[in-house]
């Protein structure tokens, strides 16, 4: 999944918004300066998985003067194996279940076949 973001800055923190996008996988799609004020407005992709923490990271890196709103946008699909742990599937999936405090490794099938108590 990836979040449309739209990031209201002046133009002394239009830098550090750009590269807080992209250091996050993001993509600038359009900037925007609103008319009769210093504002500028940056609209983006962003995928979803790196979009944590991002609020804080952009306010971090333009010392609170970037405020940034995300809606859900579209889905893309990753073009990498996930059984793979370095492909960058896999990586997300550990990545995921690391956050969700699960055992990295996946499970096998054998995880979810009946035993036999015999």
């Amino acid at each position: 999944p990836v979040f449309m973001v739209e990031i209201q800055c002046p133009e002394h923190a239009l830098g550090s918004s750009l590269s807080s996008v992209q250091r996050k996988r993001g993509k600038v799609i359009e900037e925007l300066v609103v008319r009769g004020t210093p504002l500028h407005i940056v609209k983006a992709s962003l995928p979803v998985a790196e979009s944590f923490g991002f609020v804080a990271f952009l306010r971090e890196n333009t010392n609170g003067c970037a405020f940034a709103q995300a809606v859900f946008h579209q889905w893309r699909i990753i073009g990498a194996d996930p059984y793979e742990a370095t492909s960058s599937a896999g990586g997300l999936v550990i990545d995921i279940r690391r956050r969700k405090g699960l055992r990295e490794a996946l499970p096998s099938t054998a995880d979810y076949e009946d035993q036999d108590d015999t």
